[in-house]
């Protein structure tokens, strides 16, 4: 390939080779990988040892081995199923294969054009949250074997306190420390989703449950860092998570007769849920005419002040990030993103509740954005408008109709 280029010091080097097919219609190709010339040599011709009708049908029965035992939800689709199983096998490909159950954010490295193939962190190591979800999709498909794993490699990558490292390598080692309560609460959710689908086999994830609800109790409500990474203070989708955790902690404490822990639990949770809009919505809304009350992205405050400020009117967030030169403080009032959906994801408040009825409007009104396929939203970047900084999550809808998270 010496064509273009001589030499490749800051990029990748792609092995090719021609064949001479005389005539032929099709060819085989051996491939081995090891870390010795004399290994991948040896594996080589092992392989060639055995006759390629074998290795064929070993092939295909273990690529469709995964599919045998979700469910038929292809049929549901409008494209044979190929967004579902492609979606699927994207999901298990994030299991690493020396630590059964790890499953790292993504094998893409986030901010392509500023980072390198030498950035081993990022989305390639694990991250709670991300880890949960992938879990839950594959239990949601059908799937009760990996999700299992999962939560067992969860329960041993626990903290001495309760928590978890907000990010970490599949060998547990800390990466980032900060603290993010959604991805303690995160674990608990997988925990209770497995006991109701009689999934969790011969684990017993309430020893973790506790320890992890005991975390949430002690560092809460006020969060670290929400969901952004950036701000501390009082976060819809962090309450969310929490409310539900601790609730879903709560039953699993009462199926084991600890009634007193359980209904300390509950009325926790309870209170929480109570002062959701007095922490997280504010009365002075400027961003859309006519609405004054919406949720915020996060009400900021000290996590380590007693007596914070607790209206969602106040305070001033700063937005990481921002070029320089530019303004990076901005009202906490005037910053809305859509984490307050969780909300509703988790049964907290109804779809149909007017402030999040009202937000959704909000949302809709600064974020949304039409394009040639349907609605979808700001990404997960920084926007301004005038004097107005926003944030939301990618979201599309169906062509030609509204588009909601």
């Amino acid at each position: 390939m010496d064509w273009e280029f001589d030499q490749a010091p800051e990029g990748n080097i792609a092995l090719t080779g021609e064949l001479a097919l005389n005539g032929a219609t099709e060819f085989r190709l051996g491939l081995a990988l090891g870390d010795s010339l004399h290994n991948a040599i040896t594996t080589l011709f092992q392989s060639l040892d055995v006759p390629f009708e074998k290795h064929y049908v070993r092939f295909e029965e273990q690529w469709n081995r995964p599919y045998s035992r979700i469910l038929p939800l292809d049929k549901y689709s409008l494209d044979g199923g190929k967004l579902y199983h492609g979606s699927y096998s994207l999901l298990l490909s994030h299991e690493d294969k020396t630590y059964p159950g790890a499953f790292i954010a993504s094998l893409s490295i986030p901010w392509g054009e500023s980072k390198g193939d030498e950035e081993q962190a990022g989305y390639h190591l694990l991250w709670t949250r991300d880890m949960v979800n992938s879990a839950t999709g594959l239990l949601a498909a059908g799937n009760k074997e990996t999700p299992i794993r999962a939560l067992v490699y969860l329960a041993v990558s626990q903290l001495d306190d309760g928590g978890f490292p907000q990010n970490f390598w599949i060998d547990g080692g800390p990466y980032w420390t900060g603290i993010r309560l959604d991805e303690v609460a995160f674990p608990i959710l997988l925990a209770w989703r497995l006991h109701q689908e009689d999934a969790l086999r011969g684990f017993d994830p309430y020893p973790m449950v506790v320890r992890a609800a005991g975390y949430l109790l002690r560092h809460g409500p006020a969060t670290q860092q929400e969901r952004w990474e950036e701000a501390a203070g009082y976060s819809p989708s962090t309450l969310a998570s929490n409310i539900a955790a601790l609730t879903c902690a709560a039953l699993f404490a009462r199926s084991r007769g600890d009634h007193a822990t359980g209904q300390y639990l509950e009325e926790y949770a309870d209170f929480l849920a109570c002062h959701i809009e007095s922490w997280t919505v504010t009365t002075e809304g400027v961003l859309v005419p006519g609405i004054s009350e919406h949720y915020i992205r996060i009400h900021p405050v000290d996590i380590n002040d007693p007596h914070p400020d607790e209206n969602p009117n106040d305070g001033m967030l700063a937005i990481a990030n921002r070029p320089p030169g530019s303004r990076w403080q901005f009202p906490a009032k005037e910053i809305i993103d859509a984490g307050f959906l969780e909300l509703v994801r988790y049964g907290i408040r109804p779809p149909d509740d007017p402030i999040i009825i009202d937000s959704m409007q909000v949302v809709d009104a600064v974020l949304r954005v039409e394009t040639p396929f349907g609605p979808a939203g700001a990404g997960i970047t920084t926007m301004a408008t005038g004097n107005v900084l926003m944030e939301g999550h990618s979201r599309a809808g169906a062509k030609g109709g509204p588009g909601r998270f």
